[in-house]
């Protein structure tokens, strides 16, 4: 059976922290983001890995950066049905390590877009959460990934607990997030769900279709 790293340990944290520095160094823009954004905001569960987000315009000083890391390269070989293209970088003794930087999220059969752009650039958060300091995507585009992908503990997510856990602990940029859901093109996937859950209320939409 494979040892789970609780990310608050020093041993995850520290290893997460110098991939940070790495990304700084190679002016590669970032944040912290999925799974362990969320368990670090709520609080609600341990998470096995750390997840990286990373700007898809830098590819090659992105893989520069790690010469001893997992490549995982699917820019030339990705196909419409799977769940992101792009490069994907991991490493640690248990791959608890990801830096994802892909453009495309695959769920239910549609894909949508999902590029790290300016307005994600922009709304990020530096910040310390769960002892390491670094940059943290906004809040509302880990929300954003979780409502989109929708994946359940079938296969081993917590997506819907997430949301919920995130939108529990902050407050959420509402305008902001309904930027990033036209970005993704994914009004009919999140916008239903995010109503029910609470995230956002009808007089947020009258604001959004305005």
């Amino acid at each position: 059976m494979v040892e789970v790293l609780n990310v608050q340990s020093q041993q995850g944290i520290a290893l997460a922290q110098h991939v940070s520095n790495r990304l700084l160094e190679a002016e590669v823009d970032f944040g912290v983001f999925s799974g362990s954004h969320a368990a670090m905001i709520g609080g609600h569960r341990s998470t096995p890995d750390i997840d990286f987000w990373a700007d898809n315009h830098k590819w090659d000083d992105l893989i520069n950066a790690f010469p001893d890391a997992e490549i995982t390269d699917r820019r030339m070989t990705w196909r419409p049905g799977q769940p992101y293209d792009g490069v994907l970088v991991t490493m640690g003794r248990h791959q608890e390590i990801g830096i994802m930087a892909g453009t495309i999220i695959y769920a239910d059969g549609v894909t949508y877009p999902s590029p790290f752009t300016n307005l994600v650039r922009t709304h990020r958060i530096w910040m310390t959460l769960g002892g390491l300091t670094t940059w943290f995507a906004n809040p509302a585009d880990t929300l954003l990934f979780k409502a989109i992908s929708q994946r359940g503990k079938a296969v081993g997510k917590n997506d819907i607990e997430d949301i919920i856990a995130i939108n529990n602990k902050v407050s959420i940029d509402v305008a902001y997030l309904l930027a990033r859901i036209k970005e993704c093109k994914a009004e009919e996937r999140t916008i239903p769900l995010l109503v029910r859950l609470g995230v956002l209320a009808e007089s947020d939409l009258v604001y959004y279709e305005a």
